[in-house]
């Protein structure tokens, strides 16, 4: 009867067994198979914008030498070119700033002596236009906003100069910047969600 009762047993188990893979393996097909239809359309849409920087300005945007200067002379110092390229299927809105290169001024041990942006002046020319001319902290450190259209192509000219009026605190601070691309599908609002 032990025996009986053995094999009675292990029949119940291996059933049990069997019941349970086969409710897991219904439970995951179930899983795999779940799909819910929403009330919109979700549509993804995407752009590329390409900078191309000139080799001067691949190593960073420095000024040297460091003295203040009359915009007349300022624009005679070195210039930075890049390029701005659309090279998707859709227009872009984009907004190019000149930053803070947080890596140069680590490993030039100046961190605590950078130069403020309001000390610093900007001339931009866009596609051979007229260079405009300003501060850089007036437009949020912005150099340009703008849309640009599928296979759209702009060449940009910077130059950057101590402003005149700069203070004496001024002495001894570095600037060492690098420019910054921020794209986003046109119609869009928000250039740090992308929404």
């Amino acid at each position: 009867m032990k025996k009986k009762e053995k094999l009675q047993s292990k029949k119940v188990i291996i059933w049990l067994i069997a019941a349970i893979a086969i409710c897991g393996v219904l439970v995951t097909y179930a899983a795999l198979q779940y799909a819910k239809r929403g009330k919109e359309t979700n549509q993804l849409t995407t752009g590329t914008l390409i900078l191309e920087l000139d080799d001067g300005a691949a190593d960073g945007i420095t000024i040297d030498p460091a003295i203040p200067k009359e915009d007349v002379d300022g624009l005679k110092t070195t210039s930075y070119t890049f390029v701005l390229r659309n090279t998707g299927t859709t227009a872009a809105e984009y907004r190019i700033s000149l930053i803070d290169d947080e890596e140069a001024y680590l490993e030039d041990h100046c961190s605590d002596n950078r130069m403020p942006h309001s000390a610093l002046k900007t001339a931009i020319t866009k596609d051979s236009g007229d260079e405009n001319i300003s501060l850089l902290d007036e437009n949020d450190d912005y150099l340009d906003t703008g849309e640009l259209k599928p296979k759209g192509e702009i060449t940009y000219t910077l130059k950057l100069w101590i402003d005149q009026s700069a203070e004496n605190d001024i002495e001894g601070t570095h600037f060492h910047g690098k420019i910054k691309l921020e794209g986003i599908v046109k119609g869009r609002k928000n250039f740090e969600t992308g929404e």
